[in-house]
């Protein structure tokens, strides 16, 4: 009977992994769901993504404290803002790209999407990489 028990356990848990990290969203999918996240957490918005998928890797699939996280990457044009007679006015032409770091984790209900900015190395993750997905 204890066989039976953890043998089940072991497969359900299993086949829920698997069908977490089966079909995360891609790259060409991504758009509406980054810029929703980014108004959804800055109160400025960028112009354009730049680039998609910054190390041309994919996407890395890390395990944080036993649950898939999803991490995207982007440099997206944002520009650069100066005050003229009170109000703020974008300086489209000197824009500046920014590094974005899109979370996708997909056993958060209520909010599964968060960016993170600045540098990214694969070295700081290196524990917690699970695989890459093309």
């Amino acid at each position: 009977m204890r066989v039976c028990f953890f043998l089940f356990l072991f497969l359900s848990t299993g086949f829920l992994e698997v069908s977490l990290r089966a079909n995360p969203v891609s790259y060409e999918e991504i758009d509406p769901i980054l810029t929703e996240t980014w108004n959804a957490t800055y109160p400025v918005a960028f112009t354009s993504i730049k680039k998609k998928d910054v190390l041309g890797k994919g996407i890395m699939v890390l395990r944080e404290n036993g649950n898939l996280i999803y991490l995207y990457t982007f440099f997206v044009s944002f520009p650069r803002y100066h005050q003229e007679e009170g109000k703020l006015i974008a300086d489209e032409e000197n824009s500046k790209e920014i590094l974005v770091k899109l979370y996708h984790r997909p056993y958060h209900k209520e909010k599964s999407y968060s960016i993170d900015l600045g540098e990214f190395s694969e070295k700081y993750n290196l524990r917690s990489v699970v695989r890459w997905i093309k």
